[in-house]
């Protein structure tokens, strides 16, 4: 089954252009079926309804609360309503499910292909940076290295944006291997405190790709006594 995800995914990729990430999200939602992850992706002109609408309601999880942005704003203007809202400084913020590599300084809400009601999470970093450095590492692509023992090493390479969370990387893989996050057995991520809550971007990966090996971990059978 893995390895006719592998071939479905790199065909959606190669017809979207779009990241691993995000071509992962619309196959789960097509239940794998090429053809219906395409059109969610390149609807035919009938389906383009255009929304009416004209700003994104951003909730953070974290504290349960809505930020309204325009859609004409770039990215940098809801760091400034973050920072208004939650009191964490534009420095400091660490955002995923903003956009990945598309969430530019300069590009616009409207172009980062957001959903209505778009669910981010948002962290504090633990030290400041100067806002080019958070640009730099947040708007770049990591590669991840993937040697998965199940299929006697075989290696996954995976691109993922640098506002991808480890936990939703972990659910990609899952989706993509079927090895259920809760048994993941994962070698070369850094020690860090809240590993699976911080984004790529802050992990502190090897450029230009990381390297990981992966397992299944051995389910233990529970002892019935008689």
């Amino acid at each position: 089954m893995a390895e006719n995800k592998e071939e479905i995914l790199a065909n959606f990729q190669s017809i979207t252009n779009v990241d691993v990430a995000e071509a992962i999200f619309h196959l789960e939602e097509a239940n794998w079926d090429l053809l219906s992850a395409i059109n969610r992706v390149m609807p035919q002109d009938g389906n383009t309804a255009s929304q009416t609408n004209n700003t994104h309601d951003v909730e953070m999880i974290d504290d349960d609360i809505s930020v309204i942005t325009p859609k004409t704003h770039p990215p940098g203007d809801l760091r400034k309503r973050l920072e208004a809202v939650f009191g964490i400084p534009v420095c400091q913020q660490q955002i995923s499910g903003l956009g990945g590599s598309k969430a530019s300084s300069t590009a616009l809400l409207s172009s980062l292909g957001l959903p209505r009601n778009a669910v981010l999470r948002l962290k504090a970093a633990d030290r400041v940076m100067a806002d080019d450095e958070i640009a730099e590492r947040l708007t770049a692509t990591y590669i991840l290295s993937i040697k998965n023992e199940e299929e006697n090493g075989k290696e996954y390479k995976l691109s993922f944006p640098g506002t991808k969370t480890v936990q939703e990387v972990k659910n990609d893989v899952y989706s993509l291997l079927d090895i259920p996050v809760r048994h993941q057995l994962w070698s070369g991520w850094p020690n860090i405190t809240g590993l699976d809550d911080t984004v790529l971007a802050m992990v502190g990966l090897d450029q230009p790709e990381h390297s990981f090996t992966i397992k299944k971990a051995p389910i233990k059978q529970k002892e019935y006594k008689r």
